[in-house]
């Protein structure tokens, strides 16, 4: 059997152990959070020791790009099958697109001390 070469996006995710987006408005990942809450029943383990919120962080919280765009970056193992498809539809409507390692890294600002 022939085994086809791993994209770009496949290499880096093997390479890294973590999937990469940048999202391009507030609004889109806010849309993001609440299907991803809502499809995984967050918050969950209320009253309990270990409640888990939300399933991404706040836009407070979320790294920025340099153009302001929103960079988020999950452990391959968190992110679902079903979350992928969700990201495609968002990718399709243009308000995502998936990035590899290296194109994250870049769009991270740096701060000068």
């Amino acid at each position: 059997m022939i085994q086809e070469p791993l994209t770009p996006l496949q290499q880096s995710a093997e390479r890294t152990g973590r999937k990469f987006w940048r999202v391009l408005s507030d609004e889109a990942y806010l849309s993001l959070c609440s299907q991803i809450d809502a499809r995984h029943g967050f918050p969950a383990g209320v009253g309990t020791a270990a409640v888990t919120w939300r399933g991404l962080p706040t836009l407070a919280q979320v790294q920025r790009s340099i153009d302001n765009e929103i960079l988020v970056s999950l452990e391959t193992w968190r992110v679902k099958p079903e979350d992928l498809v969700m990201a495609e539809q968002a990718e399709i409507a243009g308000l995502v697109v998936e990035i590899i390692d290296e194109e994250y890294y870049s769009l991270i600002p740096v701060s000068i001390i």
